[in-house]
């Protein structure tokens, strides 16, 4: 091939922009652009994902909650010296 073609070809490239892909679909962040993330609409967008609220696990507590009414009483048996 001739080399002029080769090096014009390679500038010809180089001068092409890739498209963004904030606001197309995705499935996971590694699809969009580096400083975007795949959304809850499955899309990509700009900024810092949003941390899901913690949830609680397992049955809700049941029976009455109660402290204790001296903080300074112990249980079980107290040696002095």
């Amino acid at each position: 091939m001739d080399r002029t073609f080769l090096i014009a070809s390679f500038a010809a490239l180089g001068a092409c922009s890739i498209p963004s892909t904030l606001g197309l679909p995705c499935e996971v962040d590694a699809h969009c652009d580096p400083g975007q993330f795949c959304n809850a609409q499955d899309e990509c967008e700009a900024g810092e994902p949003q941390m899901p609220l913690p949830t609680m696990s397992g049955p809700p507590p049941t029976g009455p909650m109660t402290m204790p009414t001296d903080p300074t009483e112990t249980s079980g048996t107290v040696t002095t010296l």
